[in-house]
């Protein structure tokens, strides 16, 4: 896809089988385990009511990881009525990074990195049959992701994940069962995907390998 991710992506793939996930957050525990249920259950309103006071909590406290996890998890039930290819969750996860506390925008970053990469993958056809468009590499205006051409939507998603592999903004410390309902892990196991990091490693090496 790019050059300048071929770096990275060779340092980062070294580590992986040294990577030890941490503790999970303890913060609220038995709060998240309804919200996942909650989830696996269809019940988004559910989720939404219980999810209430958690964030604030976590920012009075400064657990920003919790905080991460909570804005995600909003914006997950604040669209669970929508079709997984539907772009709306990236628009809002996009204006929520952007007003967010600097302390979770690693995390928040990764999980955009996935959910684009996903939400590219059900949608490639789509792009793949658009024209291209004359426009400038900066014009990135996520609401209108929906009419962007392969080319687009490709700059896009290498330009996240070279933002989240530049440096991991405490990733490798996020074990991945933690984040489970918010992120697509892929087939393989948490022993070769221990972590949040890990995830991501794995899709921008996907990314590149798609040519």
């Amino acid at each position: 896809m790019n050059r300048h991710i071929l770096p990275i992506l060779c340092f980062v793939v070294c580590w992986v089988p040294m990577l030890v996930a941490a503790e999970p957050l303890e913060s609220h525990q038995d709060e998240w385990q309804l919200i996942t249920k909650a989830i696996r259950e269809g019940k988004p309103k559910t989720g939404r009511d219980l999810l209430v006071g958690i964030e604030q909590d976590a920012i009075n406290s400064e657990q920003w990881d919790e905080v991460a996890r909570a804005i995600a998890t909003r914006v997950l039930l604040e669209n669970s009525d929508r079709p997984g290819d539907d772009p709306q969750r990236l628009i809002d996860l996009d204006a929520a990074i952007q007003g967010a506390p600097v302390q979770t925008r690693g995390a928040l970053q990764a999980i955009q990195a996935n959910w684009t990469w996903n939400f590219f993958q059900m949608n490639r056809w789509r792009f793949a049959q658009r024209t291209t468009q004359v426009q400038s590499d900066t014009n990135r205006d996520l609401s209108e992701i929906n009419s962007w051409d392969l080319r687009r939507i490709v700059l896009e998603i290498r330009d996240q994940f070279e933002k989240v592999l530049s440096d991991d903004g405490g990733l490798k410390g996020l074990p991945v069962k933690d984040w489970a309902m918010l992120i697509e892990a892929g087939s393989m196991g948490d022993a070769y995907r221990p972590t949040l990091w890990d995830v991501v490693v794995r899709d921008a090496i996907a990314f590149h390998q798609t040519g």
